[in-house]
């Protein structure tokens, strides 16, 4: 059963069943109507009216209307009130629903509170993770209580040789923590690998990013760089600096003005010339699963050179910017050119104090290897 407080009538005259909560183990919902969210012509009536066509008829008790729902409708209903919950502080009382359902039902963040019976310690157990939350024991029924912040956006840029398709492990564990996350496809790669010609370079990639943060008009932003993103994610700070709030070095690249790419992994940057080869060819990446192997191995396509010959701009040091920063490193991964630069990276890094730093222990591909790793680390960045 769950007990939604605060909703207006208008919430249920607009509610359509949602596919997403359809399987909800819940046969039964009470609903607390407040007069001051309808005004003083509130009429019970008008919510019988609402409710009707659902059998049995509603029944009052001290103030809350009883209301047996099939798990679609109940779903409909529950799916609706969260958005709203996400923006305010209500409380849910939950009970007698088993795990999969709260998790299928993203459960809100900021200091929500929640109430639940007839619930197992694993169930227990599993909410405190995913919810980062306090647990408080009611005789049979235990209130829990969320830590974690309100709803954060996430903007995730991936790297060389890949695309958008690499945090395909990612996004859906970020929306089931309730919050937004996009990641942007960059130019001649990755499913806009039809773009491609000697003309992408590092600019490219830089507009990519920042016309999407503009054009979707996103502010307050977690944005992420991973390994050549690194590059991107810095070239874009002239532009949307003032919109980010904190900034994730993802076993990256960290240039400073004037460098580039190669200029960090010690390539000389040469000018091309007439019949010089303009597509970098992929370098090896290994998956702890053999089935993510197989999904991301053909998907590695060719990098346009100018991405890693044209140097960054940077308008003023990291630190002099108002948000927040973190590097991550991939502790397992093998010594090689790129993996040195990171670990240098990582050792200016690891004990400054206007970075945090973390770890994760897999080789390079920690979207691939270790989702769930990231995923607590950058909940916890929120």
């Amino acid at each position: 059963m769950a007990l939604l407080e605060a909703i207006d009538v208008a919430t249920y005259e607009s509610v359509e069943a949602s596919p997403v909560v359809r399987d909800l183990n819940v046969c039964c919902v009470h609903i607390r109507f407040h007069q001051r969210m309808v005004g003083p012509t509130f009429d019970r009536g008008v919510a019988d009216a609402v409710l009707r066509g659902h059998e049995p008829s509603p029944q009052r008790c001290n103030g809350v209307l009883h209301k047996r729902f099939d798990s679609q409708r109940l779903g409909a209903v529950v799916n609706e009130h969260r958005t709203r919950m996400k923006r305010g502080g209500d409380r849910w009382t939950v009970q007698s629903v088993d795990a999969t359902a709260i998790a299928a039902e993203r459960l809100p963040n900021g200091g929500a509170e929640f109430e639940i019976s007839h619930t197992t310690e694993s169930t227990l157990a599993g909410l405190l993770r995913q919810y980062g939350a306090s647990c408080q024991s009611l005789g049979s029924a235990h209130r829990i209580t969320s830590r974690r912040q309100a709803m954060a956006t996430y903007i995730l840029v991936h790297g060389a040789w890949s695309g958008a398709h690499g945090f395909r492990l990612v996004r859906p564990l970020l929306r089931a923590a309730g919050h937004e996350v996009t990641t942007p496809s960059l130019t001649g790669i990755g499913e806009r690998v039809h773009l491609t010609g000697p003309h992408v370079n590092l600019t490219t990639h830089i507009r990519d990013v920042v016309n999407h943060v503009l054009y979707e008009d996103l502010n307050d932003i977690v944005l992420l760089g991973f390994s050549y993103g690194g590059m991107v994610v810095t070239g874009a700070l002239e532009h949307i600096g003032d919109r980010i709030r904190h900034l994730v070095y993802l076993d990256a690249f960290v240039p400073t003005n004037g460098e580039s790419l190669f200029t960090l992994t010690g390539r000389p940057a040469a000018p091309l010339r007439l019949g010089d080869p303009w597509l970098v060819p992929s370098s090896p990446r290994e998956f702890d699963d053999p089935n993510e192997a197989a999904f991301s191995i053909p998907r590695r396509v060719e990098h346009p050179i100018g991405c890693f010959s044209e140097p960054v701009r940077l308008i003023q040091p990291l630190e002099d910017f108002a948000f927040t920063r973190t590097y991550i490193r991939a502790t397992g991964d093998p010594t090689g050119a790129g993996s040195d630069v990171f670990e240098r990276t990582a050792a200016k890094y690891r004990a400054h104090p206007s970075w945090r730093y973390r770890e994760v222990a897999t080789n390079h591909m920690i979207p691939n290897n270790r989702p769930r790793d990231l995923l607590d680390l950058l909940l916890e960045l929120a």
